[in-house]
């Protein structure tokens, strides 16, 4: 048996009290972006702006120089392609985020631009075959993609940096 509406309304049409409303309204609620632990590190990844390209050489010489610096993890060698533009070069971690994204500045990236492919992107299914799944190239952009050669997060690269990460100050 369906049960049905009732006919008197207890929510819609009423006000409902928030419980947080009066401290977001007056700037008192915590975020978690508000949240600073002791010893808490800011971890970025430096992204390529190229769609296609080979990295000759990475210098990070004078972000290992830098306060604040923790640790460094090439992501990709130099010698090692990139195949689309934001893919994830390297990641570091320092102290403040401040540090981190001057750290980040600091590091030199020479790259290879090499030629890259565009594909169109195919229908998923055809009439009067198989469906066909393609996926889109991974250099499908010409431009650079709007976070490439950043300092960007993300939350995968970061926790990968953080469990690398085991205390030590001369990282590679």
């Amino acid at each position: 048996m369906a049960t049905s509406w009732p006919e008197k309304r207890r929510v819609i049409g009423t006000k409902v009290q928030r419980l947080d409303g009066p401290a977001k309204a007056t700037g008192q609620a915590k975020y978690t972006y508000d949240i600073n632990r002791p010893g808490m590190l800011h971890a970025f990844i430096l992204r390529s702006p190229h769609a296609h390209a080979r990295i000759k050489n990475i210098d990070t010489s004078a972000a290992e120089k830098m306060p604040g610096f923790r640790a460094l993890h090439l992501i990709l060698k130099p010698g090692e392609e990139v195949f689309y533009a934001g893919d994830e070069v390297l990641a570091l971690a320092a102290d403040t985020e401040e540090h981190a994204r001057d750290a980040l500045r600091a590091v030199k990236v020479e790259y290879e631009v090499l030629d890259f492919l565009v594909k169109k992107r195919m229908p998923s299914r055809t009439i009067g075959s198989r469906p066909r799944r393609w996926a889109p190239s991974r250099s499908a952009s010409t431009s650079a993609h709007p976070s490439a050669g950043k300092a960007t997060t993300s939350p995968r690269g970061c926790r990968r940096l953080m469990r690398w990460w085991k205390g030590s100050t001369a990282c590679r």
